[in-house]
């Protein structure tokens, strides 16, 4: 073997190259700059208040919730003191009134107690068959104004705020009375 015929050495293989450095106009890059600049206290300022007012409002309303529930166990679900429709027959005008005077009892937050009328009203009415009540209602309880004039009845020496809210529970009340009828309606007697 001659020395030309030596093999050739082999050429370095070239070096792998970084990555180029994103554009400079891209914002998420400029975000990321930005905050790792120091600039993080902005987010902490907008955020921070948000963050340590929910606290206490979670606080709140959990509080109001135990409040609530405290309150169905003891008016509600103990056995040993039934409610009043469990007690003696009420007739769906009477059903209303008692619970209007749940609600208005109810020691928690008011959407809470208000939310329940509709709850109420299925127990009470569900304890008699109230065909014949609905039957002598006619097709009144498929109107809008179906108990408006008893509704307007009990609001008579309240105040304004109070009136609001026993306008609201009524209404409910009768709402759920519309929609006990229509039920029975649908369902075949028996």
């Amino acid at each position: 073997m001659s020395p030309t015929d030596a093999p050739a050495p082999a050429a370095a293989e070239p070096a792998p190259r970084a990555p180029a450095p994103p554009p400079s106009g891209d914002p998420s890059t400029a975000l990321g700059a930005r905050l790792l600049r120091g600039k993080w206290w902005i987010a902490a300022l907008t955020l921070g208040p948000l963050l340590a007012a929910s606290v206490p409002y979670y606080r709140s309303v959990k509080t109001e919730y135990e409040h609530y529930h405290a309150y169905v166990a003891q008016t509600l679900d103990d056995p040993s003191a039934p409610p009043l429709w469990d007690r003696e027959a009420l007739s769906p005008p009477g059903c209303v009134d008692e619970a209007i005077r749940w609600a208005e009892a109810c020691p928690a937050q008011q959407e809470f107690c208000k939310g329940s009328v509709a709850e109420i009203m299925r127990r009470c009415l569900g304890t008699q068959d109230h065909r014949a009540y609905c039957a002598d209602q006619g097709e009144a309880w498929l109107t809008t104004n179906f108990g408006y004039a008893a509704c307007e009845a009990t609001l008579e020496g309240l105040d304004e705020k109070k009136a609001r809210r026993r306008k609201g529970l009524c209404a409910g009340g009768w709402r759920g009375i519309g929609r006990h009828c229509i039920e029975l309606a649908r369902r075949p007697a028996g």
